[in-house]
């Protein structure tokens, strides 16, 4: 269903990033939007039509939220650092040639300058 799916982004934030277990939270919403992405069907088609841009954007201000991120033990840091890698799986996911046309949303200059900045911190 749409509406779902459309519910499902709004939890796609950085608010409240370090905070509890929504590192834990924002990976699952990852691992739900990746398979999405990866779906082949109709209703894989239709997320990545109406809601992988979205996903795409959020998924660069999350990254860019958690590099500055400070940590402060072993603990925090490996979350920090798992939510990064889930980040970038689903931006890979959305550059594979099958994703439906989503490599055109990476390739924009503002979301390359904040790859490179996220490299730099």
């Amino acid at each position: 269903d749409l509406e779902e799916m459309g519910w499902l982004l709004n939890y796609l934030t950085s608010v409240g990033m370090g905070i509890g277990k929504q590192g834990l939270f924002l990976m699952e919403v990852i691992e739900l939007i990746k398979m999405f992405v990866r779906n082949k069907s109709n209703t894989g088609q239709s997320f990545r039509n109406k809601f992988a841009k979205y996903a795409i954007r959020e998924s660069f201000e999350m990254l860019t939220v958690n590099s500055r991120r400070e940590t402060h033990n072993k603990e925090e840091t490996t979350a920090k650092t798992a939510l990064t890698q889930k980040i970038i799986e689903l931006l890979m996911d959305c550059s594979r040639p099958l994703s439906g046309g989503l490599r055109k949303f990476l390739r924009r200059v503002d979301l390359m300058e904040t790859i490179r900045k996220v490299l730099q911190a």
